[in-house]
């Protein structure tokens, strides 16, 4: 299932399903909720602890990591065009979090407008084979139900 992350009201328990980009924590990685529901996460500011969070789906992580969409594309891109600002308060000890529109809020919280994932390793490639066989078993079982 994936280590747990964090259980927001938004969301509810978030499990890390892929780091994509870690120095000395993920700086960009996807978690997975409540019906597999896929977040990509990124954290802007280590320092206060802010974290970006867009939800998103299979075939939006694909294309971002075959370099068909950009980073920041899928968070502005992001379902009902919400994004979780979730910051680490740390006077009350607790998780804070905002909504925030995805296409109003500042580029300051996103990756760099235009830049692509472009990077590769046998992690990240694995991820991208297990996100095709999620696909592939989606359109399977609509297809199904369809006939």
């Amino acid at each position: 299932m994936g280590k747990k992350w964090l259980n927001l009201v938004e969301t509810g328990q978030l499990y890390l399903e892929q780091i994509l980009v870690t120095f000395n924590i993920p700086i960009l990685f996807v978690c997975h909720g409540f019906e597999n529901r896929k977040y990509l996460c990124l954290n802007v500011d280590e320092e206060v602890e802010t974290t970006v969070i867009a939800e998103t789906d299979s075939e939006t992580l694909l294309a971002m990591l075959q370099n068909k969409l950009t980073m920041e594309t899928v968070f502005r891109n992001s379902f009902n065009n919400s994004l979780i600002i979730a910051e680490y308060d740390t006077t009350n000890d607790e998780i804070v979090t905002q909504i925030k529109n995805s296409k109003e809020i500042s580029e300051d919280f996103l990756p760099t407008k235009g830049e692509f994932f472009e990077f590769s390793n046998q992690k990240i490639k694995k991820y991208i084979t297990s996100l095709e066989k999620q696909i592939i078993k989606i359109d399977t079982v609509d297809t199904i139900m369809v006939s």
